[in-house]
């Protein structure tokens, strides 16, 4: 397990029950709001802070490189990422000046690329929504924009840079702040809150 908060960061090893430092050289800023997904060889942290930029950790070498700046999104914050074992996914967020994005971008690792996503068919503009990837597609579900917490989403292929329609019939109520998994097949959303009333109740989502 890898914890990076800046200065303090550390790795943890269940199997010896021990934490090792982790190393902070050409590590990326420390800022409020990142996302991040494990490569499988790397811990790829991007955004956060209103920035467009990112970094790379290898714990095998204990060491940090960047990622591309360019054609990266426009920096964001509160954004939904995944990693469809190639890609990092980044989707919605919002802006310095409050804005909330319906945009987002693919970030290789292996070529250290930016690709846009298409925008047609995709979710309102919001942040604080999930992503989760169930083999196919990246499922984004959730969230709020500046006025009204969410319960409405859409499913994204990379492989076609593709949006699809996602039902709303059944769906839990809106909601920010939650936790969502995926187990293959589903997606399993719980707990969060619509600003006022934290939800203990959540529900399961089956693509079609």
């Amino acid at each position: 397990m890898i914890l990076w908060t800046g200065p303090a960061s550390g790795r943890y090893d269940p199997v010896q029950d021990t934490w090792t430092s982790v190393s902070a050289s050409n590590a990326p800023l420390l800022q409020d709001g990142q996302s991040v997904v494990w490569s499988g060889s790397e811990m790829i942290v991007w955004g956060g802070g209103f920035v467009n930029q990112g970094g790379r950790y290898d714990p095998a070498n204990d060491t940090w490189r960047p990622t591309s700046t360019q054609s990266a999104p426009l920096g964001r914050l509160g954004h939904a990422a995944a990693w469809n074992g190639q890609v990092m996914i980044i989707w919605g967020g919002a802006t310095q000046q409050g804005a909330v994005l319906d945009t987002g971008g693919r970030y290789d690792p292996l070529t250290d690329t930016w690709r846009t996503m298409m925008r047609g068919g995709s979710p309102s503009a919001r942040g604080q929504s999930t992503a989760i990837w169930n083999g196919t597609e990246v499922i984004v579900w959730g969230g709020s924009n500046a006025t009204t917490v969410l319960n409405t989403g859409a499913l994204y292929n990379p492989a076609t840079n593709k949006w699809r329609a996602m039902t709303n019939v059944d769906a839990p109520s809106p909601r920010s702040g939650y936790s969502a998994v995926g187990t293959g097949d589903s997606m399993i959303i719980w707990g969060g809150t619509d600003g006022q009333i934290v939800r203990r109740n959540g529900g399961r989502y089956f693509p079609q």
